[in-house]
């Protein structure tokens, strides 16, 4: 392990099963793909340098309206459901 906590880029990170997430260096910005199991831990820029903590994925725009169409598909057969027992 290096002094910052993070594994050298040829040992294996994380299970089969990790998913590649995209984020970007803060210092210069450029796009970097990393594994999962790396959010929260220090990696380096392949770029720059610079030595930065991994940060969380953002929830996509996409799940945000799948989410909010399934919360709305659910209120409208409970309004439904309400409306025909009260009949």
């Amino acid at each position: 392990m290096s002094t910052h906590d993070s594994p050298p880029r040829d040992e294996p990170l994380g299970s089969p099963d990790s998913r590649v997430i995209d984020c970007e260096c803060p210092q210069c910005g450029e796009p970097l793909e990393v594994v999962d199991s790396m959010v929260g831990r220090f990696d380096t820029c392949p770029e720059c340098g610079s030595i930065f903590t991994v940060p969380k994925p953002a929830v996509s725009l996409a799940l945000v309206w799948v989410i909010i169409l399934a919360i709305v598909i659910v209120i409208a057969f409970a309004v439904a459901v309400f409306l025909t027992v009260r009949r």
